[in-house]
């Protein structure tokens, strides 16, 4: 069964591998790349050191700004792993149900003393184990990517989706989505766009929507920022999840065209904390509107308990997808 499973899909699974292997090449020769930059000595100095020092000698300035135009946005080389998992669904998911639906070879193997049963747990648990491994050693791959690039200032939250068990729950529900879309729709070409469209739009929704309320956020409550620092506010690594703000006089909650309209530029010169006093206090406008400002934010140090609410969210997910694909397949196809 298994033998049989292979040479139905071998194509697609070596497609992934190799596109898999390629990326992990790549990050291994980058990251190897920044951090001997980084810690390389150029005129007696080098930029770890300027940066530890934060040494304003115009050779460490020169260094530092080297390295960076070179080295501008390296974690834009975590895009594939953002991805990954869709493309899993798709090209490993989608055709492990729907090719052999669309054929009729289902019919053949239940006639050779297959069950349903052992033929989707064989077909699936296979699919879910070899992918699993690979992405387990792909994350480990783009956590020591990461732990090279901690000179860019990321924090755990901005590399949420690409660190941890979430990549390997994402991609167990992608294959788990494809899987059932192919059952669902006997069509691969629907399945696949049911796949694309519906991982999309459950990431999208839960890293939006979701993901910033699995625990209460802090907040500093209503402030004028103009005149008040609050005692408590979001620190460099925290995730700052909402910056509003609300007329004191009407309570109404402010939208950006509203405070274009009444201070004449753009809302983004109200959406930063307050720092030092500046010659011009760019919140004199809100004050005189009266306005006040709420923060909200979750702390870099519940990362980890998100990751395992998240992880936990979409394993519950592939869980229930897999199992409806079995009651589908046990009670419509025939």
């Amino acid at each position: 069964m298994i033998w049989l499973i292979w040479k139905q899909h071998r194509f697609e699974v070596l497609v992934i591998a190799l596109a898999l292997a390629f990326m992990a090449v790549y990050l291994i020769r980058d990251g190897l790349a920044i951090g001997a930059a980084y810690y390389q000595v150029v005129h007696g100095t080098s930029v770890a050191a300027c940066q530890l020092q934060q040494n304003p000698s115009a050779i460490c300035s020169t260094l530092q700004a080297n390295f960076f135009d070179t080295y501008e946005d390296p974690n834009f080389d975590l895009l594939p792993p953002l991805i990954l998992p869709v493309l899993v669904g798709i090209f490993l998911g989608v055709p492990l149900l729907a090719r052999e639906m669309e054929q009729g070879t289902f019919r053949l193997i239940w006639t050779q003393s297959v069950t349903q049963r052992r033929w989707l747990l064989v077909k699936v648990g296979t699919q879910l184990v070899i992918t699993l491994t690979v992405f387990a050693i792909i994350g480990a791959i783009a956590t020591w990517y990461i732990a090279q690039n901690g000179i860019f200032g990321g924090s755990g939250w901005d590399n949420f989706d690409v660190v941890g068990a979430v990549p390997l729950a994402d991609m167990a529900f992608g294959l788990a989505l494809g899987i059932a879309a192919g059952a669902f729709t006997r069509h691969t070409v629907w399945a696949n766009a049911v796949t694309l469209f519906g991982y999309t739009a459950a990431r999208y929704v839960i890293g939006v929507w979701v993901r910033p309320y699995y625990l209460p956020p802090y907040s500093t409550g209503l402030f004028d920022p103009y005149q008040t620092t609050p005692q408590t506010l979001p620190g460099k690594q925290d995730w700052v999840t909402a910056i509003t703000w609300t007329d004191h006089t009407t309570g109404q909650t402010l939208t950006d065209d509203q405070m274009r309209q009444a201070c004449g530029g753009p809302a983004g010169l109200f959406r930063h904390l307050p720092s030092a006093p500046q010659p011009l206090n760019p919140f004199s406008c809100s004050h005189a509107q009266g306005w006040l400002q709420t923060i909200t934010w979750q702390p870099i140090d519940r990362v980890w308990l998100f990751q395992g609410i998240e992880s936990i969210l979409f394993f519950a997910l592939t869980a229930g997808l897999l199992w409806l694909t079995y009651w589908w397949i046990r009670t419509r196809v025939s």
